[in-house]
């Protein structure tokens, strides 16, 4: 294996997640979206099959162990480690332990007594992650209150993560993080805290891909996991299970692999962690069998998304791949960065002349606005990219606006003049933003132009628009668009209409999308 994730968290007071691997896929056990081991009228857990089912995942080679204190299962993994500890088969340190803080417990005075609690069940010292469970918190189990899920209004977040750093002061946690928290909630938490988050634990599978928070948290050097990367067993009363779906049964079959094996390879190809559920020694292996084998694809991801600390050992067996990987980027040169920083430099310098009074980017990726970010003493105001209806970037959208760059969208509209210079034939043909059947309908709902329509929806995400004409009355027409509000239910058909990278009219394809 090569552990990578541990090397974007550095400098001073920047949290370290301790011994995770991006490589490795990770465990959790029983939750609570899927009940096939969990008795709701009896709360009872099958012990054995707990203990059998982390048996079988270190047996696998597994090493991250997800739980938390309301799985009520915490005592029995406890037991299972405490076996594997003893017998010397393996060392503490090559565990990672994960565990969270109950949702009726999130209030600060509650932490340390609730992360006792979990130490005292998994018989450890200390655990590699401590998690808010929840965002939402909800009224502390007594005589009184016996329902779990009543509200409680005076949550506070930051106070919460306070708590917690002081966990990580003492020795109980490495690492702290959030699970299911929305991109405000987790900006508000990351701007106060001294030790920032190093994990975001969702809900994430091939029906729910999460995209824009993947990027938001990404952005702010927040790792991503995803629980239920194989999606609920409910979920097959409405709608197609995703291990069912045609189309993963058939590149399950292209690849000789299981249903469930596809799943995972594509969430863990974009660079997330997952803890895939079972209890089935069989099924164990498998999912364990769905890492990346590809060592150039490995160290190609790491290096070209910043990573520079690549730990190995020669039990790996990995060592003389990772070295060939190495020197194929020592060669060709690409592995130094120092002229983008540069050009940065030097924008800075005409701000303190007096020159510019903001700098900004254009047409930059997630990872370029990233490098720069992380090297500006004063950081990009703005990243002007091509966006539009059709085009609209949501992913990039996000990860700027969670390091606090605006976006401007240039062809706003979707360059209906470009369109109908490629298309070369009849202009009532062309498929473009302005004629499309649902902004016309929106139009003519609003009383409104169809490009109206389409800067309503850009500024209604957030986005700063240039549309651009030369015409005295679409100029006027373009400025007012501040005299409606498209619904929500409208929000949601306009973006529909995104089509990624078949929507580009202007840029060229390829990188800069990204």
């Amino acid at each position: 294996m090569v552990k990578l994730w541990c090397a974007k968290h550095k400098g001073p007071g920047r949290n370290k997640i301790h011994h995770l691997s991006g490589t490795l896929p990770l465990i959790s056990h029983y939750w609570l979206c899927e009940t096939d081991d969990f008795d709701h009228s009896t709360k009872e857990y099958d012990i054995k099959n707990i203990e059998k089912a982390v048996d079988a995942a270190l047996e696998a080679g597994y090493r991250h162990i997800d739980t938390a204190y309301v799985y009520e299962n915490e005592a029995e993994i406890g037991q299972a480690l405490r076996k594997w500890l003893e017998s010397g088969k393996i060392k503490r340190e090559e565990l990672f332990v994960t565990t969270k803080l109950p949702q009726y417990a999130l209030r600060p005075e509650c932490v340390e007594k609730y992360l006792k609690l979990s130490l005292a069940n998994l018989q450890l010292d200390y655990v590699d992650l401590y998690l808010i469970h929840n965002s939402v918190g909800c009224m502390e189990i007594s005589k009184e209150i016996t329902d779990p899920f009543i509200l409680d209004p005076e949550t506070d977040h930051v106070k919460i993560w306070k708590a917690l750093e002081a966990q990580v002061d003492a020795g109980r946690t490495k690492s702290i993080g959030l699970s299911n928290f929305n991109a405000r909630q987790i900006k508000r938490v990351w701007q106060s805290a001294r030790i920032k988050p190093v994990m975001h634990q969702i809900e994430l599978h091939v029906f729910f891909e999460q995209r824009e928070i993947v990027a938001f948290s990404k952005a702010l050097d927040i790792e991503v996991t995803a629980y239920a990367p194989l999606g609920c067993p409910d979920i097959g009363s409405v709608m197609t299970y995703p291990l069912e779906d045609p189309l993963v049964k058939k590149i399950a079959k292209k690849h000789n692999r299981t249903p469930a094996q596809i799943l995972l390879r594509h969430t863990i190809q974009r660079d997330i962690i997952v803890i895939p559920k079972s209890s089935d020694p069989t099924r164990i292996r498998e999912n364990f069998n769905a890492r990346i084998d590809d060592m150039d694809t490995i160290i190609d991801t790491a290096l070209e998304a910043g990573f520079r600390h690549i730990d190995t050992a020669y039990g790996y067996r990995n060592e003389e791949a990772i070295g060939k990987s190495l020197k194929r980027w020592f060669d060709s040169g690409k592995i130094k960065r120092e002229e983008l920083f540069i050009v940065t430099k030097a924008m800075e310098a005409q701000v303190d002349a007096g020159r510019a009074r903001s700098i900004g980017l254009s047409n930059f990726n997630a990872r370029q606005v990233k490098r720069v970010w992380e090297n500006a003493r004063i950081k990009p105001a703005n990243n002007q990219v091509e966006l539009n209806a059709f085009f609209q970037r949501k992913e990039l959208v996000a990860f700027c606006k969670a390091l606090d760059v605006t976006i401007c969208a240039y062809s706003p509209l979707g360059a209906p003049g470009v369109r109908i210079k490629k298309h070369k034939g009849d202009p009532s043909l062309i498929d473009m933003p302005i004629t499309d059947p649902v902004v016309l309908k929106l139009a003519e709902k609003y009383k409104k132009t169809p490009s109206q329509i389409l800067i309503r929806h850009s500024i209604q995400r957030g986005v700063v628009v240039i549309p651009k004409s030369n015409n005295p009355e679409r100029l006027k027409q373009n400025i007012q668009v501040f005299d409606f509000v498209l619904s929500p239910e409208d929000v949601y058909e306009l973006d529909f209409l995104d089509r990624g990278e078949k929507g580009r009219a202007v840029g060229p394809h390829g990188p800069m999308s990204k």
